[in-house]
């Protein structure tokens, strides 16, 4: 049997946002048929709450430059691999193309937008009930894999450890242009615009790399 239905009446938030919580506080007091059980800023008490109280769809902030996100990662697979049947909405405060394609990776379908109206709330909890899919930012929604070369990939194996282009260089025994426009290429196959966003991926990317070795084929949302 089940441990969640079907149909959702009741939420769960996970994030540290307290306007967050008050719009969909306002959201749930709007609607008749939805409750919010609870709601948690930090992640320490997630996985007990689900189990000891049924939830049908779990609401989970990400905040790409928040020192945890790696371990709200980390969770969020967690989460949606031991509770299978447990409907997951994932909020971006920034769009990055590499942590979308992660969580859609995983079969993290829900995605949405913080900047989002609160208008368009109700239309996106209204897209999760019946089960529709809904991604951040429609124009990004086609995937693209993009490997990256041998020398790529050498360069961000020293960039994910702080190396500096101009030691890069050096080791590598090439211009410095040339290490600055392989970085570039980088950026745009991974899907990261800038170096705030790959500072805050970094250890995202170090795992998956990990995780399936560095000939990987970097999927990414365009």
């Amino acid at each position: 049997m089940s441990f969640f239905n079907d149909r959702i009446s009741t939420l769960a938030l996970v994030s540290s946002c307290q306007m967050l919580g008050s719009g969909l506080q306002a959201l749930v007091d709007s609607n008749s048929e939805l409750r919010l059980s609870w709601i948690r800023s930090s992640c320490e008490s997630v996985s007990g709450s689900l189990f000891v109280e049924r939830i049908d769809l779990l609401i989970f902030a990400l905040h790409v430059h928040q020192s945890e996100l790696f371990y709200r990662m980390r969770l969020l697979r967690t989460l949606h691999t031991a509770y299978p049947d447990l409907r997951i909405l994932v909020i971006v405060d920034v769009h990055v193309s590499y942590l979308i394609s992660q969580l859609r990776e995983w079969g993290l379908e829900y995605v949405v937008s913080l900047a989002m109206p609160l208008c368009e709330w109700s239309k996106s909890i209204n897209a999760v009930i019946r089960s529709d899919s809904i991604i951040a930012y429609n124009k990004f929604n086609h995937k693209l894999m993009m490997p990256l070369s041998p020398a790529e990939l050498c360069v961000l194996r020293f960039l994910i450890r702080g190396i500096m282009i101009d030691d890069i260089a050096k080791e590598m025994m090439r211009c410095i242009k040339t290490i600055q426009a392989h970085k570039i290429t980088i950026m745009k196959k991974i899907g990261i615009k800038n170096d705030a966003q790959f500072i805050a991926m970094r250890s995202i990317i170090i795992d998956r790399m990990n995780e399936q070795g560095e000939g990987i084929c970097y999927r990414m949302v365009k």
